[in-house]
């Protein structure tokens, strides 16, 4: 990329190269099963959306109540760090919404509750980025995620 945006162009020789390639890509892509092409875009978006966590997660598979745009729903949390989880719903949630979370762990009289912003959404499931978690909140699901 450039400094203003732009993608940096190659040679001529190389253009016509990754033309030529890419026309070739799509007459293949065309006569693969459908099964097949949804795997090679699930690769692609992944591709194109490089891992932006700057914590790890933890698998997990704990039940969530959620609000998102007014709806409550329900779900489950497939893996948990201080700062996000990812949750499995039958909804389809959009990026970019705001959503509150209330779910437990074993052992807890209360449930937590926080809120945060969806980051991406794809197939049945949503990342959420936790805005301004509480330094208990953090401080008990670190602790938590170290004994699963």
């Amino acid at each position: 990329m450039t400094g203003n945006g732009e993608a940096k162009t190659g040679s001529p020789e190389v253009t016509v190269r990754l033309k030529r390639l890419l026309e070739n890509l799509c007459e293949f892509i065309e006569y693969v099963p459908e099964d097949e092409q949804r795997k090679l875009l699930a690769l692609l978006e992944q591709w194109k959306h490089p891992e932006r966590r700057k914590r790890k997660r933890r698998p997990c598979a704990i039940p969530v109540d959620f609000v998102a745009d007014g709806r409550a729903l329900t779900g489950v949390i497939r893996n948990i760090s201080p700062r996000g989880v990812q949750v499995a719903s039958l909804e389809e949630i959009e990026e970019g919404q705001s959503v509150t979370l209330t779910f437990s762990f074993p052992g807890l009289t209360k449930p937590l509750k926080t809120s945060g912003r969806v980051t991406w959404s794809r197939g049945g499931r949503f990342g959420v980025d936790i805005e301004m978690p509480t330094r208990y909140l953090e401080e008990y699901i670190r602790k938590t995620i170290k004994d699963f």
